[in-house]
C-alpha cells in the first residue's frame, strides 16, 4: 500500500548481477560498488515517513515503511569527501536526478536503503537501492541509484528544471 510517484510509465527492473553504485566527483577516493557489496556493510534499520510534495491535506499520498540499509555518511567517508563539496547529485536508472545538499546527506538518519518492511526493495520501490532523505519530500529520495557525485554547487534536479522547488523541506 506504500505510494508511488516517479517519472516513469514502466517501472525500471535493474539486474542486480550487473548493477553498480560508482561514487565520484568532490572525493578523494572515488567508489564503484556491488549489490553484494553494499548488503555486507554494516547497516541500520529505521522507520521513516515519505511524502509526495504533491500531497493534499488528508490525500494518501503519504506513508511509512521500515527500511534496512547503510548510513550514506558511512558510504561517503569511505569516498573522502573533499572540503568543497555542498551538494550530493544522485543520478538512477531511469534518468532521474536530484540534489540534496550535503548536511542532509551527513545525517544519520540518511541511508540508501535496500530493504523496505523486512524484504528487499521491489521495483517499484527502487530496487537494488534508493535514497531515505528524512524530512524531505519524497522527490529527494531517490529510486534506481546508480551515481552519487560529490558538487560544489547547488544541484538542481529533474523536478526542479521543470519548476519545483529545491527546499523540499517537509513541514506538516
Amino acid at each position: 500500500l506504500f505510494y508511488r510517484i516517479d517519472i516513469n510509465p514502466i517501472v525500471p527492473v535493474v539486474d542486480e548481477k550487473t548493477w553498480n553504485l560508482t561514487v565520484k566527483g568532490l572525493v578523494d577516493k572515488p567508489l564503484k560498488i556491488t549489490y553484494d557489496e553494499i548488503r555486507r556493510m554494516p547497516s541500520v534499520e529505521q522507520y521513516a515517513t515519505l511524502e509526495c510534495v504533491s500531497n493534499k491535506i488528508g490525500g494518501d499520498l503519504i506513508s511509512t515503511a521500515l527500511w534496512k540499509g547503510i548510513k550514506l555518511k558511512d558510504l561517503l567517508a569511505n569516498a573522502k569527501v573533499k572540503s568543497g563539496a555542498k551538494y550530493i547529485a544522485f543520478r538512477c536508472t531511469d534518468g532521474y536526478d536530484v540534489g540534496i545538499p550535503l548536511e542532509n546527506g551527513l545525517m544519520d538518519g540518511t541511508i540508501l536503503a535496500y530493504d523496505m518492511n523486512l524484504a528487499p526493495l521491489t521495483a517499484k520501490h527502487g530496487f537494488p537501492v534508493r535514497a531515505i532523505v528524512p524530512g524531505l519530500y519524497g522527490m529527494m529520495n531517490p529510486k534506481w541509484i546508480t551515481e552519487i557525485e560529490l558538487v560544489d554547487t547547488v544541484y538542481e534536479g529533474y523536478w526542479q528544471r521543470n519548476g519545483w522547488t529545491n527546499n523540499a523541506d517537509v513541514h506538516t
